[in-house]
């Protein structure tokens, strides 16, 4: 009788992540601290391999899923591939606007952020055929907020992009004070 109970929820639960989806996802591991949710593509921008051996990452297959993930603070991994999914009104609102925010495949981060998620981030023009973006990775983060001013960090890393790097790069913004302007990412590259 266990034993059905235990199959029958753990049926559920991968229905759950895996319907109506052709993309890799895996539960979120129980008993792991959550510190990304990365909501993956078909052919996710790092791979299913590299991304099992990190279990406080927890792939997602669907916006859906996405939302409905842990809602400590975490970091939020997008691939450029399904960015289009994602409903930037529900990026904009708390808790998740305070979230690091990370998008997997363009280094060039003004691109990935502004032009192909669709964030509503001031800036130049910029004639994109002139300057295609770069592959990579791209962070934003909301440093501090007034009521009347913004301070964020954007960044691009034009580097292949790993689990391993990004969780350095988020845990680290996710362990920041609210309020504190030091540079990310100084890490050396892999």
């Amino acid at each position: 009788m266990k034993a059905a109970m235990i199959l029958a929820v753990t049926s559920a639960l991968v229905a759950t992540c895996s319907a109506g989806s052709s993309q890799p996802s895996r539960p979120c591991a129980e008993g792991t601290p959550v510190r990304a949710l990365y909501l993956t593509a078909p052919q996710p921008g790092i791979s299913p391999n590299e991304l099992a051996s990190y279990p406080e990452v927890c792939v997602v297959a669907d916006f859906e899923q996405l939302q409905s993930a842990p809602t400590s603070p975490v970091a939020i991994w997008i691939d450029q591939a399904v960015a289009h999914e994602v409903d930037v009104n529900w990026l904009q609102d708390p808790p998740q606007r305070y979230y690091p925010l990370v998008l997997v495949g363009y280094g060039t981060a003004l691109y990935a952020f502004r032009e192909h998620l669709g964030l509503p981030i001031g800036g130049p023009a910029v004639d994109w055929s002139l300057e295609a973006p770069k592959a990579g990775f791209s962070v934003w983060f909301i440093a501090d907020e007034t009521a009347d001013s913004q301070s964020a960090i954007m960044e691009g890393y034009q580097e292949a992009p790993t689990a391993r790097r990004i969780l350095e790069i988020t845990d680290e913004l996710l362990d920041r004070e609210p309020g504190r302007q030091t540079p990310i990412g100084s890490y050396p590259p892999e």
